[in-house]
């Protein structure tokens, strides 16, 4: 999240005539979409392919976290362009206020791209998207750790009605 910071910070304050200035958006673009991409990677993975989690909580902790570094990363992006906004997005405080307007998908609409500014719209749309798309991984994560709750009780309360009273381990050594 740090890092998110440092590079909205650097998007926003360095000036963007510049040689140096534009080599340092095109680093700072091509960071934030790195970040994106393994934020997106590294939680579908966890939603949808692990059963169950070492720590559910956990799990259910990062990807929240990770939910709110998409905004972050989107506002480094919006400030690198904030000329195409109405009003201008010119210091990262409304940047990010326009980032998580935008994904929570409230869209107050003090602050809009302007119409003919094709860039921003489709990054908007991009940010919806992968909002939602999100939302759905942390309700996967959570609706998958009550079940493996629910299941474990059940397994708990199966061992109590035979009268096992130490689980599994205690038949297989007893048995031998």
């Amino acid at each position: 999240m740090l890092a998110l910071f440092v590079l909205l910070l650097l998007a926003v304050y360095v000036p963007k005539t510049t040689i140096i200035g534009l080599i340092l958006s095109v680093i700072v673009t091509l960071l934030v979409l790195y970040i994106i991409i393994d934020i997106i990677f590294v939680n579908t993975s966890i939603a949808f392919t692990s059963r169950s989690p070492a720590s559910p909580l956990r799990t259910t902790v990062l990807a929240l976290l990770s939910f709110f570094s998409i905004p972050l990363a989107f506002s480094a992006v919006f400030a690198l362009i904030p000329s195409h906004f109405s009003p201008p997005l010119d210091n990262f405080v409304r940047a990010i206020y326009f980032s998580f307007i935008t994904i929570t998908t409230i869209g107050y609409g003090d602050i809009k791209p302007y119409p003919e500014a094709w860039l921003p719209q489709i990054l908007i749309v991009v940010e919806v998207i992968l909002g939602v798309y999100f939302l759905v991984i942390l309700i996967a994560i959570m609706s998958n750790w009550a079940n493996n709750q629910r299941l474990y009780s059940e397994i708990k309360s199966l061992d109590d009605v035979r009268g096992d009273e130490n689980g599994p381990s205690a038949r297989s050594s007893s048995s031998t």
